[in-house]
């Protein structure tokens, strides 16, 4: 390393190195300034987008609670509601608050029977690679939809339970009802009792009633099966 005798000779230096290389050290300070600014102002952007979202999500949950308030004005609250639902998928696609709008909009479409609808919306949220609670859900009634138009096998596609989380006993209960409506009576009993066993190992153990009267059910079918075959061999 040089080392310099006097200040004149410092400054020199110092003068020779910022000819050389001074406009390399500006360029990257300016760089480095527009690049924060320009993160800055995106993230205020994100910030503004959010919080206009958020009062969109709002005003569509209020719509809501006037629809099942069933007064009324419960039609026009609903047109509204579709409403600000339409404006939070358009405006904020990108927000969480865009998907359950699309969620409720599925839900909608399911009571009004247009299935085709409903599959659309629910496409919609996972084509937005959502949380995996959104996920998992908007899995889980995309199957039933499916399932609902006679697409057995799209809707058993979606129901890998290994990665449904608390939802996975719902995912093999809707497996065994499948199978069940195929006829596969077998089947669906290993899935039911697959899905109460899973109920059972939950965070918080639950008894799914709907579960339990299904089981009962084929139980009766088969001591109705056993109570023939028997009678047909006296």
């Amino acid at each position: 390393m040089q080392v310099y005798t006097t200040e004149d000779e410092q400054v020199e230096a110092i003068k020779r190195w910022f000819l050389d290389y001074g406009r390399y050290v500006l360029t990257g300070i300016l760089v480095a300034a527009v690049a924060a600014f320009g993160v800055y102002s995106w993230k205020q952007r994100q910030a503004h987008q959010t919080a206009a979202a958020s009062l969109e999500y709002q005003s569509l949950l209020q719509a809501l609670q006037q629809v099942d308030a069933n007064t009324t004005t419960s039609k026009e609250a609903l047109t509204t509601a579709r409403h600000f639902a339409d404006t939070l998928k358009n405006d904020f696609a990108a927000t969480t608050y865009a998907q359950f709008a699309a969620l409720f909009k599925a839900k909608l479409a399911v009571q009004e029977n247009d299935l085709a609808q409903a599959e659309s919306e629910l496409k919609w949220v996972l084509d937005k690679k959502p949380s995996t609670e959104i996920k998992v859900t908007t899995q889980l009634r995309l199957a039933r939809v499916l399932n609902a138009k006679g697409d057995t096998a799209g809707a058993l596609a979606l129901l890998d339970e290994k990665e449904a989380g608390s939802y996975a006993s719902a995912f093999v209960q809707l497996k065994g009802d499948i199978a069940l409506a195929k006829g596969d009576v077998s089947s669906a009993r290993t899935e039911y009792e697959k899905a109460q066993e899973l109920e059972r190992k939950m965070t918080s153990p639950i008894n799914d009633p709907l579960l339990e009267m299904k089981l009962r059910d084929l139980q009766a079918g088969d001591k109705s099966a056993a109570d023939k075959k028997a009678q047909g061999a006296s």
